[in-house]
């Protein structure tokens, strides 16, 4: 969950995840952006937070190629067994945040720093072999799983480009 997702999958072969997810055959990629359209007030407020050192254009050229990169994901897994989905919000993130299967990275969105320049939480997931702990993991799913479940699905067999489909609306 992020508004852009550039830093760790849109870059791709410099990404953080690009190529773990490429080349790892049974990982899922489960991601929410927010929309280029319907989440414009989300990307100017960006924007405006960030003393306009990123116009809003640039955001949605960042999330435009974040999508083909899932996109190129996706076209590769269709002979792997990993799921690879987007959706799209018009919602602000409340924080980046990734979810492995045993841990959920989270940083906050600052008003003067990029999503990436901010520190990085990890939360462990309870091992419940291991008697009674405390974890923010679970919590973060479900924070996650609400989201999926209002963001827009996004057929990534879809060809048109993403300028494309904001130019017409």
């Amino acid at each position: 969950m992020s508004i852009a997702a550039f830093q760790s999958i849109g870059l791709r072969e410099k990404s953080m995840l690009y190529e773990l997810l490429r080349t790892n055959r049974v990982a899922t990629l489960k991601a929410i952006l927010v929309d280029p359209i319907r989440g414009r007030k989300v990307i100017d407020e960006r924007s405006r937070l960030l003393d306009g050192k990123i116009h809003p254009e640039k955001i949605c050229s960042e999330i435009d190629k974040t999508v083909e990169a899932i996109r190129d994901l996706y076209s590769q897994r269709e002979r792997h067994e990993g799921e690879v989905t987007l959706r799209l919000t018009s919602y602000p993130p409340p924080f980046r945040l990734l979810i492995t299967d045993d841990a959920a990275f989270v940083s906050a969105y600052q008003p003067d720093r990029e999503g990436h320049e901010t520190p990085v939480i990890a939360v462990q997931k309870i091992n419940k072999e291991k008697g009674p702990q405390e974890s923010f993991y679970d919590a973060f799913v479900q924070v996650f799983e609400n989201s999926w479940k209002t963001a827009q699905g996004f057929d990534l067999r879809e060809v048109t480009r993403d300028r494309e489909r904001r130019s017409r609306i």
